[in-house]
Formats: structure tokens, C-alpha cells, sequence
């Protein structure tokens, strides 16, 4: 856990919040670890609370999440006209935080990789990003990936790296690497969502929470690359999923996805014309 917390990050500083996001940012690892994760931390913070002088002084009261729910439903911008209106209301933060969030849901990219994104992994001519470094070092799977640039991204990308030149493709005010605990990743993000008019909370799977986190926006990637008749194999590479199960949870979106499978059994029988038969009445 100490990848997503940090090593330096306090008990008491984590809340429902981080531990959705948690969630959020590991929900392609085996729903059994991921769900031992939650167990172990909220024995760590219960623990903190019974010393005679506590770490912290009150549990923050998050469920730890049910195993068959977790990685079935995820959040994302299910439409373009959604992915519009955030996009707009995010344009009214400043350019960094509009590109941020353009950028996330054209590449499928996570925190980490768009934290940690240099200028010279980006291929501008050949439209290719190579991902290959998160918050603290290398990605999670630990090899480089190829990204594509999509249409919608490549002009705002191009324009982006003249007016933020440097090494790092997204900094902070201060110039340096944006950290997990970025306000472009939950604070801003929150304000962006409610601008746009979306709701600020949802219930799924007996939890409440946002309409959409930032990693919401990796899944509204690969939701709209399905529905658009992307195909499923080039998908896993671009989201860099060990597993092909991982990223078949977003198949069922694809148009027409059975449309090759409904003669699989041969043709339709033949409707034999049924016989209407009156029921005689009831009497007495």
C-alpha cells in the first residue's frame, strides 16, 4: 500500500475518500488481494486508535468492499455529450487542468504514468507515447507500453508542448512532478464534476461515491474504445493489463458484439401456429 499512501503518509491524514481511490487505482489486481488490502489497513487504523495516547482519535467508518462486486462496476463518462461537458467545465480550471483530464481520457493513462510522463517519451510525428515511469519509478508492471495519440488529443498535444516546455509533460505550480495527493486528482476534479452539473454523489454496490474519480477516466478510455469498435487485444496492450480478463470486463460495450454469434446454431425454427382452445367457465 505504500506505493498509492507513500511511505511518510500518516494514518490519521487517510479518509473514505483515499480509500476509494485506492480501490479505484488497483481494481486490476486479484479482487481477494485487493480486498485484503482494506481488511489490513482498517485493523492498522483500529489498532492506532487503542493506544493509551492514540495516532488517531476516530476510524474513519469506510466498508471494506465485497470481493464479487469489486472490478464488475466501474465509473466512467458514459457519453460523449458527458465527456463534453466535463471537458468544458474542466477548461474553466486553466489549461494545465483541462489538458490533464483531455489527456486521461484519450490514452487510458493513470495518475502515476501522467505524473511521471516525459516530454521525450512523447512521439508527436509518429503520434506515440511511451509510458514507462509512474509517481516513483517505473510502472506498475514494470516495461514500457505504447500508447497511440488519438485525433481528439493531438492538436491540443502539440500545442501543449510549445506553451509547457521542459522535461515533464504536467508539473505543479512549483514546477515539479504533480505527487498522489494532487489537488488535480480529487479536489479540482470534484469541483470540475459538480460544474458540469453531474452528481456529487452515487450509490454502487453499497458504497457511495463520486459520479467519477480520476481513474474514472481511464475506464471512460476504455469503455468509449470498445464502444467505438476498438479491438479488445490492442486495448489490454494500451492499458498494459497482465490479464486478458481485466480488460474484457469493458467487452460487453462493443456494437453488435454477439451480432456474428446469433446463427451460430443454425437458422430460426420455424413458428408452428399454435391452436386456441376455449377454458370452459366456472360455474357455481
Amino acid at each position: 500500500m505504500r506505493e498509492f499512501f507513500g511511505d511518510a503518509r500518516l494514518l490519521r491524514e487517510i479518509g473514505v475518500e483515499d480509500v476509494d481511490a485506492y480501490v479505484d487505482e488497483y481494481d486490476d489486481r486479484s479482487p481477494k488481494t485487493l480486498a485484503n488490502h482494506i481488511t489490513l489497513l482498517i485493523t492498522m487504523m483500529n489498532y492506532a486508535a487503542e493506544f493509551r495516547d492514540p495516532w488517531i482519535l476516530k476510524v474513519p467508518k469506510f466498508k471494506k468492499p465485497k470481493v464479487a462486486a469489486l472490478g464488475r462496476n466501474y465509473s466512467y463518462l458514459r457519453t460523449n455529450d458527458e465527456i463534453d461537458r466535463f471537458l468544458r467545465a474542466a477548461k474553466e480550471e486553466g489549461d494545465a487542468i483541462h489538458m490533464l483530464y483531455l489527456m486521461a481520457i484519450a490514452t487510458g493513462m493513470r495518475a502515476g504514468e501522467l505524473a511521471g510522463l516525459e516530454w521525450p517519451d512523447v512521439n508527436l510525428d509518429g503520434r506515440l507515447i511511451m509510458v514507462q515511469r509512474s509517481f516513483t519509478g517505473p510502472t506498475k508492471s514494470g516495461h514500457a507500453r505504447p500508447v497511440p495519440i488519438l485525433d481528439m488529443l493531438l492538436s491540443d498535444l502539440r500545442e501543449w508542448r510549445l506553451r509547457h516546455p521542459g522535461r515533464l509533460v504536467f508539473t505543479n505550480r512549483d514546477g515539479r512532478m504533480l505527487d498522489k495527493s494532487a489537488r488535480a486528482f480529487q479536489e479540482i476534479l470534484h469541483r470540475v464534476l459538480d460544474r458540469a452539473g453531474f452528481p456529487s454523489e452515487m450509490k454502487t454496490n453499497g458504497r457511495v461515491r463520486r459520479y467519477v474519480t480520476f481513474h474514472g477516466l481511464r475506464h471512460t478510455f476504455a469503455s468509449h474504445w470498445m464502444m467505438r469498435g476498438g479491438d479488445v487485444f490492442k486495448l489490454q496492450q494500451i492499458l498494459g493489463h497482465q490479464s486478458m480478463a481485466m480488460t474484457l470486463r469493458y467487452a460487453h460495450l462493443a456494437p453488435h458484439a454477439f451480432a456474428e454469434d446469433y446463427g451460430r446454431f443454425g437458422p430460426a425454427r420455424a413458428n408452428t401456429p399454435g391452436e386456441v382452445v376455449a377454458l370452459p367457465r366456472r360455474t357455481g
